[in-house]
């Protein structure tokens, strides 16, 4: 899979993504922690030989996964629902993204997704991989991710 270059978009996102693969303690997940908490509800799952922590922020609009010590994935909600609320600044994270975006101008904006379900597209970037996901054909939630599911 081929990855779009790091010009492709600007945003917060940019940071997330520079900071998967890192060990927690890094700075650089420092900084990714300080953009969405804290405070975070923090819980810890051991699944086989992976110890998964969660951090989810207090008031849930974002949750960032650590597996073994090292920060995998970040999702963050733009759009509120009953169990949480949006993120504070949509519009920052993927520029031009917000949560008026319709999966027509993520499309058109980020081409052919490496997969794609009826609710999401994800997308092969520099540094792991960027995920939409829809509610009512626009932007409810994206997420960074070091690596697809299943790899």
């Amino acid at each position: 899979e081929r990855a779009m270059p790091s010009a492709a978009f600007t945003g917060v996102f940019t940071t997330v993504l520079d900071a998967l693969g890192r060990p927690a303690e890094d700075d650089s997940v420092r900084a990714v922690m300080s953009l969405f908490g804290p405070p975070f509800d923090h819980s810890e799952f051991e699944i086989g030989p992976v110890a998964r922590v969660y951090e989810v922020a207090s008031d849930g609009h974002a949750q960032l996964i650590f597996e073994n010590g090292v920060f995998t994935n970040a999702m963050v909600w733009i759009r509120e629902a009953a169990d949480r609320r949006a993120y504070a600044s949509p519009d920052a994270l993927v520029d031009g993204v917000g949560p008026e975006t319709t999966r027509e101008e993520i499309l058109a904006r980020f081409g052919t997704p490496v997969r794609s379900t009826g609710a999401s597209d994800r997308f092969r970037v520099e540094g792991g991989f960027l995920r939409f996901g829809y509610v009512d054909d626009r932007v409810e939630e994206i997420s960074a991710m070091h690596k697809a599911p299943g790899t």
